[in-house]
């Protein structure tokens, strides 16, 4: 009989979980976002992301950009870069990129590397390149700002990118990269 009782009650809690919450909880986004709340508007438009609806990911991320939160300049950089939503612009997609980069966000960081490194949008810079892949490759595992899946991702898309870039470049390459990292760091330089 104990066994029966401990299995309803974990059957009560999963259900609590997925169904039981959920509908509150999205009540409570939605309130959230609708009063100005940029975590709240980010998160809806990756929902609106999930389920393709550009258009309405697009209208979330660019009222949480609007109001500096970083993970949505990112988002927004993405839906420029591969067009969902809006008509593809890589010079867009690397301003985007870069508000959140110099937040400090690893994903921005590491995206506006690529454009640098590809001269996507943006002149070829390597240097710039390495010096970005560097500071997302070399951050906290958890800065605890940003979802934690995404961030170790893009810490290991960094440091392969630095890797193979760095082989590419001389010595005096490689050591602007790094002292473009102490000017961000501690001079407050941007990108």
């Amino acid at each position: 009989m104990e066994w029966f009782i401990i299995a309803v009650v974990a059957l009560f809690s999963l259900w609590w979980l997925v169904w039981g919450k959920s509908g509150n909880d999205t009540l409570a986004t939605e309130q959230a976002a609708e009063n100005g709340d940029p975590k709240a508007q980010n998160f809806l438009g990756v929902r609106c992301a999930d389920a393709r609806d550009y258009t309405g990911a697009l209208h979330w991320w660019k009222l949480a950009a609007d109001q500096g939160e970083a993970c949505a300049q990112c988002n927004l950089g993405t839906l420029y870069l591969n067009g969902e939503g809006v008509q593809k612009d890589t010079a867009e997609a690397v301003q985007w990129f870069r508000l959140a980069a110099n937040q400090g966000l690893a994903r921005g960081q590491v995206n506006l590397g690529a454009m640098h490194a590809n001269g996507t949008g943006v002149a070829k810079d390597h240097v710039q390149a390495l010096a970005l892949f560097s500071l997302a490759a070399n951050q906290p595992e958890n800065d605890g700002r940003h979802g934690d899946v995404k961030h170790k991702q893009a810490k290991e898309l960094a440091s392969n990118n630095m890797g193979s870039l760095a082989l590419e470049m001389d010595k005096e390459q490689t050591s602007e990269a790094a002292a473009r990292v102490v000017r961000f760091l501690f001079d407050g330089e941007t990108f």
